[in-house]
């Protein structure tokens, strides 16, 4: 279908659409879209919220914008390339920038420069006697060089009103005769019709009134969904070229924004320095001023490890504005301290960055940054919150204001507020909506706590207006309000940061920010350094200057003695008041119990008393690691006879045992050589081995447990948040996992033996060939493409694509060869593939369990093989959710202020199942309307509500929880109609 569908308006036009970007991208896939272009009203800000989930849907996104002229005249603006998107961004930039904020001034002699770049679609105006101005002020815009396509179009759009389609034909004749193109635009403002009515609501929130009052301002028809693309294709068949100019334009717009790349400022002092040689000479120059009496071992070796993981990572520019900012405020006098991750980093602690020695401290700098994860590093630098400002307007100065902005936040719809706003715009009183917002906002996203709450209340809930009310503000929730002002996240950049997004005023005079927030900045890798204001370190600045007036003595924060034995005394009983960061009841409540004596001992504190671990029940054993932690008592000879659990860190070479008591007291360390273990584990006393479950982790258990002890094997995910923190060793990772052990909601991995291990070399040799075979595949055709030799997708097409290449007489005889041996390669992979399958089936033929889970619509060989061969007990899980959770099938949890939200699945279960359970769920999502079942029918219905990608995970889901019943009762599937067959 050539339908694009260009004109797209989000939430992130503030109160002009009743969807979020999600929903629009996910909804066009779900109607049979590739391709979608959004156009945000004067703003860009939701663009990267749509780019992810376009990417995750699978979708084409063409970034764009809608500009509002101060003539009236509306355009729809999109970038051809990297220079149009440069200078859309400096038209929104010039706009916001004119007048008071919230106001948008753009006028069309703004947009010459940016034009040659733009693909510009003028909407008509309602009162079309004025559209011959703007058409020709539209095409006296310089376009692109001659020859090259269309980019001046006039919008056709059904508006649902008498003479509608006299009225296009009159504007397709217009624009005939002047010589410009039409398009066919959907003006779409929501993705399903039933949020005609939110739409309605956000629009009398906009307008300040009741949704009864709204008048002429109600948009006149419920018809601005998202509709279907041969549905516009019907539409507006008398109009095929304008049809068929929405794809025209869709291929002109090749920008994308993985285009845009992000360059650090240029902080090099010296002519032909790089930024990494700079760094480490700063560094090294500094080393004398931390370390005056010499220069420890460990530390230097700190020092290059950090420097070369900087390096490879090319995250020297970041340390150096850090380091330039930070040079700046001590020049002024102003007390500054970076935090969080940063005082990891010993690199961070020479240069004055940070005043905490992590050496010393045993911190670990991979927590602050890793070549495995592969994020920005962010450094958190906080200066006197009374005099932050100076630091602020500096680097406008320093760095310009073209290249200097902070980060935006998105402020969006709370339960209170939701339930205020829609409430007042549906004509409640205001003592009831206030009564709404204190009693029944927090249990909002839970409907049947939110009747049971508005009951107690004595709320009439059949009224309708009261439960219309809390259908729309759930609906409302989470949608974007208005854009705020980071607190100090700003983003440099070498070039001109106007080029890479729109800035916009704030209301605080003196400071712009970007129209992205910091997790949109994240997707698109761009670094920011977190200047933010801390009231502690004026009254330590006031501490240091009365020190010096009284005593004479000159400190800094570095310079303050460490392990002070008072401090902690007072720290352990809890006399913390006023002091930063161990100051809360629930610090104090803690600080009693784990006695810290070091300052480790404090991060671990600060760490564990936080919402997440609370939660998740670690506090206790995390208290319990730190009592371990500290025990004397490794004698190997007491041990034997006391010992009750062992974990074993297993490597290459060199084994790692840690040994506990039943109450958990360290008793053993010991390093183990392979050729050790069996007789060490003979010679001991029959106890519980606990091994972290990987590739190798099987045949050692197997191995140990032939020697008369019991071994369980544990998930890594389960073993890593009890790993010490600033520590990484082999005894560390063995301490772990045996805390791990006695945790009680730790569930433990079923041991395979030798002919499980077997089959599943199958299944993933299998999986590994059919990888290779698809990207042979692709580059076999990217190859013929190149020379216009194109066949339809599907490798059943290939010998088509053989066979033009062979009778092809212009082809270069390089060309043939080349194909010629991939076709060979091809062919040899398909006859393994083939094999290996065979024996899948084989197996599958074979056994019981295989042959029940055959039974199942959507279940194959290869599938039932390969659960039969994952899932070695069954009766380990309690319930058909249970095993659906272990697939990672189930939604995410997001709790916060006592209401529970679901979110995606959690895709944290056995990959390989998952995949061939959506594999198969897909491929009965092709034929619901012909499956004459129980099943089909509800999976028909279930298509009706909800796009086909959250259909076919809930497919898969459903496929997961009849796999447990099947296999857990020993019976087969019994359809009620009519089944599928599978593949």
């Amino acid at each position: 279908m050539p339908y694009v569908e260009l004109q797209v308006t989000s939430s992130f036009s503030f109160l002009r659409s009743g969807s979020q970007p999600d929903e629009l991208m996910f909804q066009a896939k779900a109607l049979g879209y590739d391709t979608i272009g959004l156009t945000d009203w004067n703003t860009v800000a939701g663009v990267i919220r749509a780019h992810l989930a376009a990417r995750e849907a699978g979708l084409r996104l063409l970034p764009g914008c809608r500009l509002a002229l101060r003539d009236g005249s509306i355009l729809l603006a999109y970038p051809r390339n990297r220079a149009g998107w440069a200078g859309l961004c400096q038209l929104l930039t010039l706009g916001h920038h004119r007048g008071e904020r919230d106001v948008f001034l753009l006028g069309w002699e703004d947009l010459v420069a940016a034009a040659p770049d733009l693909i510009l679609i003028l909407l008509p105006p309602e009162d079309l006697r004025v559209l011959p101005g703007h058409v020709q002020r539209l095409v006296a815009l310089p376009g692109p060089q001659a020859g090259k396509e269309e980019s001046r179009f006039l919008a056709l759009t059904m508006l649902r009103q008498p003479g509608d389609l006299a009225r296009l034909h009159a504007l397709a004749a217009f624009s005939a005769a002047q010589g410009l193109a039409c398009v066919v635009t959907g003006d779409v403002l929501y993705h399903d019709a039933r949020r005609h009515v939110l739409q309605d609501v956000v629009t009398a929130i906009r307008e300040g009134c009741t949704v009864d009052d709204l008048g002429h301002r109600r948009h006149v028809h419920a018809d601005r969904h998202l509709k279907a693309p041969e549905d516009q294709a019907r539409l507006f068949a008398a109009f095929p070229d304008a049809l068929t100019n929405t794809r025209r334009i869709a291929e002109a717009c090749r920008f994308s924004l993985d285009d845009l790349t992000y360059q650090y400022p240029t902080e090099t002092e010296r002519p032909g320095e790089s930024a990494q040689d700079t760094l480490t000479r700063l560094v090294q120059a500094a080393l004398p001023c931390r370390y005056p009496a010499g220069r420890p071992p460990e530390v230097e070796t700190q020092i290059a490890h950090e420097l070369r993981l900087i390096g490879s990572l090319s995250y020297a520019p970041y340390f150096l504005t850090v380091n330039t900012i930070v040079r700046h405020a001590r020049s002024l006098g102003i007390v500054c301290q970076g935090r969080g991750s940063a005082a990891n980093s010993a690199v961070c602690y020479v240069l004055g960055i940070t005043s905490i020695d992590p050496v010393r401290s045993g911190l670990l700098f991979e927590r602050f940054i890793s070549a495995e994860r592969q994020e920005p590093s962010d450094i958190d630098v906080d200066f006197e919150s009374d005099r932050r400002e100076e630091v602020i307007q500096w680097i406008y100065r320093h760095y310009g204001r073209h290249r200097a902005a902070l980060c935006a936040t998105v402020q969006c719809y709370q339960p209170k507020g939701a339930l205020r706003e829609v409430g007042k715009v549906l004509g409640l009183p205001e003592d009831l909506t206030g009564q709404l917002s204190k009693h029944i906002a927090s249990s909002l996203a839970d409907p049947d706590l939110c009747k049971a709450r508005a009951a107690d209340l004595g709320l009439n809930l059949k009224d309708r207006r009261l439960s219309l009310t809390f259908h729309l503000a759930r609906q409302l929730l989470g949608f974007p309000r208005q854009l705020g002002t980071h607190p100090g996240g700003f983003v440099l950049t070498e070039d001109r940061l106007d080029e890479l997004v729109p800035l916009m005023p704030t209301a605080m005079d003196g400071r712009q920010i970007i129209v992205w927030d910091k997790d949109d900045i994240d997707v698109l890798r761009f670094m920011k350094v977190d200047v933010l204001g801390l009231g502690m370190l004026g009254c330590l600045r006031r501490g240091f200057e009365l020190l010096h007036t009284v005593y004479q003595t000159r400190m800094d924060l570095a310079a303050i003695p460490a392990e002070d034995p008072q401090t902690y005394r007072m720290i352990q009983k809890a006399d913390t008041l006023g002091t930063f960061q161990i100051e809360s009841r629930a610090q104090m409540s803690m600080l009693p119990r784990l006695k810290p004596r070091v300052f480790y001992d404090l991060v671990i504190e600060v760490a564990i008393v936080r919402p997440g671990p609370i939660q998740m029940g670690w506090t206790a054993s995390m208290r319990h690691q730190c009592a371990m932690m500290r025990s004397e008592d490794h004698s190997e000879e007491t041990a034997r006879m006391k010992v009750t659990i062992i974990g074993l860190d297993i490597a290459k070479s060199v084994f790692q045992a840690h040994g506990t008591d039943a109450s958990g007291k360290c008793l053993l360390k010991k390093k183990l050589g392979r050729s050790e273990v069996v007789s060490f584990f003979e010679n001991l006393e029959r106890c519980l081995v606990v091994l972290e479950a990987c590739g190798t982790s099987h045949h050692w258990a197997r191995v140990i447990r032939d020697t008369g002890h019991e071994v369980k094997l544990i998930p890594p995910e389960k073993v890593k948040p009890f790993v010490k923190r600033g520590k990484k060793n082999d005894a560390v990772d063995a301490a772990a996992i045996c805390l791990a052990a006695i945790h009680p909601d730790t569930r433990f991995v079923p041991i395979k033996n030798r002919e499980q291990q077997s089959l599943l070399s199958l299944h993933s040799t299998r999986t590994l060939l059919v990888k290779q075979q698809t990207m042979l595949v692709n580059a076999l055709r990217a190859l013929a493409a190149e020379f216009g030799l194109i066949v339809p997708l599907g490798n059943a097409r290939l010998p088509e694509l053989l066979a033009k290449i062979e009778t092809s007489s212009n082809l270069p005889d390089a060309l043939k060869q080349t194909t010629m041996l991939l076709f060979e390669q091809y062919g040899r992979l398909s006859e393994s593939i083939e094999k290996l399958e065979g024996n899948i089936r084989t197996h599958a033929k074979q056994d019981e369990d295989a042959r029940r889970l055959l039974t199942i619509p959507g279940i194959g060989p290869v599938t039932a093989s390969l659960i039969v061969a994952s899932v070695t007990d069954i009766g380990a899980f309690d319930t058909a959710r249970h095993f659906a959770a272990w697939l990672g099938l189930v939604p995410r949890q997001h709790s916060s202020g006592g209401k529970t939200r679901m979110g995606r699945i959690t895709k944290t279960g056995n990959r390989e199942i998952r995949k061939m359970l959506v594999l198969g769920a897909t491929s009965m999502l092709y034929r619901a309307q012909k499956w004459d079942s129980a099943a089909g029918v509800w999976l028909c219905k279930l298509l009706e509500r909800r796009p086909g990608r959250l259909a076919t995970v809930a497919l898969a889901n459903k496929l997961a929880r009849i796999i447990w019943a099947l296999l857990s009762r020993k019976e087969i599937y019994r359809p009620t109609g009519r089944s599928v067959a599978t593949v």
